[in-house]
């Protein structure tokens, strides 16, 4: 099996852009808008709700617009990826005002970011 991509909710469309496409610097896959049918059958919300997907190399996230959405509590949810300089990126996340998370585990430190809409994301360093 392969995993084909991962489907968040985001509250707004600029912050997306800004945590997925300027920070990861994943690329506009796609940008659509999905009906209100098939949101009602998928979601069970019955509003058009619209869609951004990006992605990289082996990663697809499709990002859903719903303003006013609240992230799960406790915030156990996530994904995690892959970065090539992990500590350079956490000090750019840092920098543009993302959350970091870190916590020990098994002696080694464990990071977590949220993008602008809390969700969290789990990072890793890649293999070089």
């Amino acid at each position: 099996m392969v995993l084909d991509h991962v489907g968040i909710v985001n509250t707004d469309e600029a912050s997306a852009v800004r945590f997925y496409g300027d920070l990861l610097g994943l690329e506009k896959i796609k940008e659509s808008s999905v009906s209100p049918e098939l949101v009602q059958k998928l979601f069970s919300l019955g509003r058009e709700i619209r869609m951004l997907v990006y992605g990289k190399e082996n990663l697809k996230v499709e990002i859903f617009i719903v303003p006013g959405f609240t992230p799960p509590s406790p915030s156990v949810p996530h994904f995690c990826i892959q970065v090539p300089d992990i500590i350079g990126f956490i000090e750019k996340a840092k920098g543009e005002g993302v959350t970091v998370i870190t916590a020990e585990r098994g002696g080694r430190t464990v990071y977590f970011v949220e993008d602008f809409s809390e969700n969290r994301i789990e990072l890793k360093q890649q293999a070089k």
